[in-house]
């Protein structure tokens, strides 16, 4: 055993000329692992700055809702955002 060449396949056996798809998935398994790592961090930033838009959109919304809230309940207040602020203040 020592000394001889380790590689044991039987004499005619050439699977990538037999299996050409498999044995070039097997070769390329390291390029097509660093492309699906390259895809996960694109999307990862991807879906970070739509998560970051997303709760700035929220966030917004939360504000102007709030606006109209205190609006509503002073409405001899001029409506606008220094008169909400100014109930908000009131409130605190």
């Amino acid at each position: 055993m020592r000394g001889q060449d380790l590689n044991l396949r039987p004499s005619g056996y050439e699977p990538e000329r037999r299996y050409p798809e498999i044995y070039n998935l097997i070769l390329n398994k390291d390029d097509r692992l660093e492309e699906m790592r390259e895809m996960q961090r694109f999307l990862a930033e991807e879906n970070a700055d739509r998560l970051s838009d997303l709760q700035a959109r929220r966030r917004v919304s939360k504000e102007e809702r709030f606006f109209d809230y205190c609006a509503a309940m002073r409405p001899r207040l001029k409506q606008s955002r220094v008169g909400a602020v100014r109930i908000a203040e009131i409130k605190i």
